[in-house]
């Protein structure tokens, strides 16, 4: 056992298992703007881990950017791929902030009904508007929670939802405090 300058025993917890180590993955993106999602590897190419989606007032996906300035609702989804992981936080991060309402929900396990054990709301109604430009909000777990991967019941799935004024365009970012 260690000792510190003055005899004490020095205790370390072991969060992980051997040979995970934690990683910070950060999601940019803007409300409203279809081809603004950058989830990239070092050499430009694609996690392939994040959807992007915008929504209009009746519920119907847009696809084409002509229609950008109907959206009123964005969804970012981040799933790895074959891959468990456990989660520790994440930081939300915004240019400025924004004149108008936008409102921000977190949900884990978001295809599994919350009376399952899924739909876990860590983070619900933020609205940005009342936050700070830079470094929003934060989510510490204050202990990781282990996401299985689970290419049916999709477990170790995140989802991002944003509720917003038509056609807002609020440039974003979200990091992912993870270990794997």
């Amino acid at each position: 056992m260690s000792k510190d300058d003055d005899g004490a025993t020095i205790v370390k917890l072991k969060m992980f298992k051997d040979g995970v180590s934690t990683r910070f993955h950060f999601i940019s993106f803007a409300l409203s703007d279809i081809g603004s999602l950058y989830h990239k590897k070092l050499d430009g190419t694609d996690y392939s881990w994040c959807t992007y989606k915008i929504y209009d007032s009746e519920g119907a996906e847009i696809t084409d950017a002509a229609n950008e300035l109907n959206a009123v609702k964005t969804e970012i989804v981040w799933e790895p791929t074959s891959i468990s992981y456990e989660i520790i936080g994440g930081v939300f991060y915004q240019n400025s902030v924004p004149s108008n309402d936008i409102y921000v929900w977190t949900i884990g396990v978001p295809d599994v009904p919350e009376a399952y054990g899924g739909s876990v709301a860590f983070a619900s109604s933020a609205n940005l508007k009342n936050m700070s430009s830079g470094e929003a909000f934060q989510i510490d777990g204050r202990v990781p929670k282990e996401m299985t991967y689970d290419a049916t019941n999709h477990t170790s799935k995140l989802k991002f939802v944003f509720k917003h004024n038509a056609g807002d365009q609020h440039q974003c970012s979200i990091r992912l405090d993870i270990a794997h």
